[in-house]
């Protein structure tokens, strides 16, 4: 017994494809193999059908040709036994018996393909061969696809799994969160609301989902893309105050949609109110005791007028300074707490606003007459007539020139100004502008200068920082609740200039508007 392997590649389809012949005459043996290696196939040839399985086990044969009369085992069972090694290999059966039970015991037992007649005619058997391994490629193929699909449809299976997991965590943390979340359509529709939004609203789920966001806000409105702020809530329950932010989602076939979030801020703001009012009330407090203080050094300090120089007279008058200084502190603190919870009354009145400039200057004669100061007004005549609150106002302008005094060197210049102006919109407003010629303030400074207690730093050794920081934000205040503004504009070793704005004709609460003339 022997085993002869010949391998040939001529470069085509055929050089892929390893024929194994099994056959125990040598004769045919050789003329098979010419016949197939002359064709461009590569071919294993072999005596043995035992050796044959041992190249079926170690080798990939695309096709086994069997011989079905061979000493030890015949081709049928040859077959059969490489069907059980190599299932995807095409077999073929050669014999010269004809008969019928042959045949059939070929295709029962051994799974050929083909059932091939001795003798036989060359390009007959070529082209039987051709066929058969054309139809193994697809087969080949077909097996391919189906491994291919059959990991893609797991991979898909695998994907979807994760996803599904992902949506259920990402659900039960939505489900558990503290805060709601809307997500919306392009039109403003609601898409998706969690438990904790509907809650707030006090409906049912169903009649929140598919309702328009904007139709839970009190005024019909809410926060844009980008916006964070605080609303109120309102739908089936009392009125819930809400703190929100709004983004867009990525543009789809609906045209994209918005996703907020919603937090319930009502205890928030109830904390807040009692801390109000527990601050409001302590510092009310504190302003009693100062004014009967202020009365006794008063009196006491006319009591020693007549020794100026004494010391006892000296210490009296500079400790009523300092209280003064306190109380107008607690004044401050009063005001920012009104301004802050709206709770402000002005007593409007219709006024002269270079009447009230005059008063400011005029309280304030004596001190910019001690440092030398130069002040120079401008006030344009026949300025109409301003609803405002008169003594507010003239804190204003009183704290504005104070301003102007402490940081402007001895021997420096302040103007004021007032004249009419135009807001955006055409509407008239009047225009009190305080100038001062000092060290300016910084860019830095610049942005902070109205915020409760922010102070500027100022040049070294150059500013008398005796002030609370307390007074450019009551006068922003102030202003505000008159509907008018307040900018500040500067350039350090320059000046400074405050210039108010403030509306000739408002609308008051019945819709009347206020006008007059000086």
């Amino acid at each position: 017994m022997r085993c002869t392997v010949v391998l040939t590649i001529l470069g085509s389809w055929m050089e892929d494809h390893v024929i194994l012949i099994v056959d125990d005459e040598e004769l045919v043996l050789k003329a098979l193999g010419r016949l197939f290696r002359g064709a461009g196939y590569r071919v294993i040839t072999t005596e043995s059908p035992r050796e044959a399985l041992e190249v079926l086990i170690n080798e990939k044969i695309s096709l086994i040709l069997s011989d079905y009369k061979m000493r030890g085992m015949n081709g049928i069972e040859l077959l059969q036994e490489a069907q059980l090694i190599s299932p995807d290999t095409v077999r073929v059966l050669i014999t010269g018996y004809s008969n019928a039970e042959t045949a059939i015991q070929a295709i029962n037992r051994g799974q050929v393909s083909r059932y091939i007649i001795k003798p036989w005619n060359n390009a007959e058997l070529l082209l039987v061969i051709r066929d058969s391994l054309e139809r193994y490629e697809l087969e080949e193929e077909r097996r391919k696809l189906s491994i291919l699909t059959q990991e893609q449809r797991e991979r898909l299976c695998e994907a979807n799994n994760r996803l599904d997991l992902e949506h259920r965590r990402m659900q039960a943390i939505l489900d558990r969160v503290a805060e709601g979340v809307v997500v919306t359509d392009s039109r403003g529709s609601i898409t998706y609301a969690n438990p904790s939004f509907v809650r707030m609203t006090g409906l049912p789920e169903t009649d929140v989902i598919g309702a328009d966001f904007p139709c839970f806000c009190c005024d019909g409105s809410v926060p844009a893309p980008g916006f964070d702020g605080e609303w109120t809530l309102s739908a089936g329950g009392a009125p819930l105050p809400v703190a929100s932010s709004c983004s867009l989602l990525l543009a789809d076939d609906d045209g994209g949609g918005s996703v907020h979030t919603v937090r319930d801020i009502s205890r928030e703001k109830e904390i807040d109110q009692l801390k109000a009012n527990f601050f409001a009330m302590v510092i009310h407090d504190l302003r009693s005791p100062l004014l009967a203080l202020i009365y006794r050094m008063t009196l006491k300090r006319k009591h020693l007028e007549s020794m100026p120089e004494s010391e006892e007279y000296i210490y009296v008058r500079d400790n009523e300074k300092a209280v003064r200084m306190l109380l107008d502190f607690v004044d401050h603190l009063l005001d920012i707490s009104s301004l802050r919870s709206d709770k402000v009354v002005l007593n409007r009145e219709l006024l002269r606003i270079n009447s009230i400039v005059e008063v400011a200057a005029f309280s304030l004669d004596g001190l910019h007459s001690e440092r030398g100061h130069v002040l120079e007004k401008h006030l344009t005549s026949d300025l109409p007539l301003i609803p405002g609150d008169r003594d507010r106002l003239t804190r204003v302008f009183i704290n504005l020139l104070a301003n102007a005094i402490k940081f402007t060197s001895p021997g420096g210049k302040i103007t004021v100004s007032t004249s009419l102006a135009e807001a955006n919109g055409g509407r008239r407003m009047i225009a009190i502008s305080v100038s001062d010629s000092g060290e300016g303030i910084s860019a830095e400074d610049l942005k902070i200068i109205f915020e409760i207690y922010c102070k500027g730093k100022g040049k070294k050794g150059s500013r008398e920082l005796r002030s609370t920081g307390l007074g450019l934000a009551v006068c922003k205040g102030i202003v505000e609740s008159h509907g008018g503004t307040i900018v500040v504009e500067s350039e350090e070793g320059v000046g400074t200039t405050f210039r108010v704005l403030l509306p000739v004709d408002p609308v008051r609460d019945d819709g009347a508007r206020v006008d007059g003339t000086d």
